[in-house]
């Protein structure tokens, strides 16, 4: 099952569920963010050591236009986890290639399309968009505390 990803803030979210590979499945979740696009890849139903023969690719290019593509490869591990980080250098729908080999044979290739976003507010933009709220919020404990004292 593909999924597209829509633009979001917050933690990752599936990107593709249960691809068949050997006799397990393989899923990854993203968080494709400007500069630190997270991808998350499980293996489920099998043994976890299964995973430590195989190589998992990502290669990412921009879906409309040129750009530069990226490349990025999961070392092997004894674990049913693998994170890989793809470094986007802008925002925009990208599509990510996932390649899964064992000794240099491709087990199984998909194509994602993720949109990548900006990553979350810094500190000063947040403080700069929680400002009117505070305002508001000022103005009416102002209102109330003189409707207390029986002012105007």
């Amino acid at each position: 099952m593909i999924s597209n990803a829509h633009a979001h803030e917050g933690p990752p979210y599936p990107v593709l569920l249960d691809l068949p590979v050997e006799t397990h499945r393989l899923s990854v979740w993203a968080d494709p963010d400007v500069g630190t696009g997270n991808f998350q890849v499980f293996l489920q139903d099998g043994d976890p050591a299964a995973m430590a023969g195989l190589e998992v690719s990502f290669q990412a290019r921009p879906a409309q236009g040129s750009g530069d593509g990226l490349t990025h490869v999961a070392k092997p591990t004894a674990s049913d986890k693998r994170e890989i980080g793809l470094p986007f250098s802008h925002e925009g729908n990208w599509t990510v290639h996932l390649r899964v080999a064992r000794d240099g044979t491709t087990i199984a290739e998909k194509d994602i399309s993720v949109d990548v976003t900006p990553p979350g507010p810094t500190p000063v933009e947040f403080w700069v968009y929680l400002l009117p709220f505070l305002a508001v919020g000022f103005l009416w404990g102002k209102v109330l505390w003189h409707k207390r004292r029986g002012g105007p």
